[in-house]
């Protein structure tokens, strides 16, 4: 199939007048390259896919891309234990390869009048469903990159049947001799025919639980407002100090070699997250839903004046002439300046995000607390803020902020 795509984009290129030979300009044409034996050195599907003109859609493209992945990894190998593994994919390659036979070409050049279904062999019955294969492991370099490839994908992608082509199938006695016997039948979706099998592939499907790839859960834990959990190291963290992996627990199944969650790790890893919010959330906004306590300011001395700090989770920095110093609280109520700005009306750079990262980095326990000075507004100068930032950043060796 691969080069058949190959041919096929070959030919759309050449209808339309593009050049898919590989070549370099020289100082008066172009200089096409050759093989040894002087052969047009021609564009590989890969390349024929990347080219801006190509009128390959994305999920087909993704389908393709994949199998060319896949054709690298297991070539110069036999490999006989894919088929069932990745036959959506092959399927899809196929459909989708006569689709676009006819769509750039005419429908008169479809290839589904001369080949239309395949012959299957193997009697699917519940019984060999409910039998585990007899089949030699996937490699693991194949099952990497299988799981890398997936990971890539959005949802919609993944889910595309131009990316992978699933059906249903179920089992049709007709009523009476002479009726036809055809091995597929369509149905109307909304059909009562229709909604019965429905009812029954629903009941059959609740054995197996939805999966969810680390991509899947990551983006639900930070829909549920935790914007700094990532799979790395965050989510790999929780994963490994539950022992999530641990098929006893119940969070998830591993698939020829690629592990899979399910909705229940997801639920958990919210639930720790809210547990720990200071940890996972943007906390520099007054709207956060982290409740901190004690909410109350606390007074702390530094460079021999008075500061007033809160958590970084109730901080607003609203105050438009101060000096802030960010502070990482260890144990026993020992701290370690950060960070130190002084906010005026025309510089508004303390409290940007790179910054708060910054701080959750340098601080390990991340317990961070912002001390401001002064108590209220507009009693000192702008030139003794200046001075304060200034001695503070030569106190604790701070680089000055322009």
């Amino acid at each position: 199939m691969v080069i058949a795509w190959t041919y096929l984009l070959h030919a759309y290129y050449r209808s339309k007048e593009i050049e898919y030979r590989y070549f370099r300009l020289g100082p008066k044409r172009r200089i096409f390259d050759r093989t040894k034996r002087g052969t047009y050195k021609y564009w590989e599907l890969e390349k024929c896919l990347n080219d801006k003109k190509c009128p390959i859609d994305r999920d087909s493209a993704n389908n393709l891309k994949f199998l060319i992945g896949l054709r690298h990894e297991i070539e110069h190998q036999m490999t006989r234990h894919l088929d069932n593994f990745l036959s959506g994919r092959y399927q899809a390659c196929a459909i989708n390869y006569n689709d676009y036979l006819k769509k750039l070409f005419g429908k008169k050049n479809g290839i589904d009048t001369q080949l239309t279904y395949s012959i299957q062999f193997l009697e699917i019955s519940e019984e060999q469903m409910r039998q585990k294969a007899h089949e030699t492991p996937i490699p693991k370099k194949l099952q990497t990159y299988i799981a890398n490839f997936d990971g890539a994908l959005n949802h919609n992608e993944y889910n595309s049947p131009r990316f992978s082509y699933r059906l249903l199938f179920k089992r049709k006695l007709v009523n009476r001799p002479g009726q036809a016997d055809r091995v597929f039948e369509f149905i109307d979706p909304k059909s009562e025919a229709a909604k019965q099998i429905d009812k029954e592939y629903w009941v059959k499907k609740e054995v197996e639980r939805p999966k969810f790839r680390p991509t899947d859960v990551v983006d639900a834990v930070q829909k549920a407002g935790f914007k700094r959990f990532r799979i790395n190291p965050e989510h790999v963290d929780m994963w490994r100090s539950a022992d999530a992996k641990n098929p006893a627990k119940g969070y998830g199944v591993e698939v020829q070699g690629a592990w899979y969650w399910y909705q229940n790790w997801i639920d958990r890893c919210i639930e720790l997250c809210e547990a720990k919010c200071d940890l996972y959330k943007y906390d520099y906004s007054p709207k956060d839903e982290c409740e901190q306590k004690p909410n109350r300011a606390v007074p702390v001395n530094i460079v021999g004046q008075k500061f007033l700090c809160t958590r970084l989770s109730d901080e607003d920095f609203t105050k438009s002439n101060a000096v802030y110093v960010i502070l990482c609280v260890g144990d026993g109520r020992k701290w370690n300046v950060l960070d130190a700005g002084r906010k005026t009306k025309s510089s508004n750079s303390i409290d940007t995000e790179n910054r708060i990262n910054k701080w959750y980095n340098k601080c390990t326990n991340k317990n961070i607390w912002i001390c401001s000075y002064p108590e209220q507004q507009n009693k000192v100068s702008k030139q003794h803020l200046k001075k304060i930032e200034k001695i503070i950043n030569q106190e604790y060796n701070l680089p000055p902020v322009n």
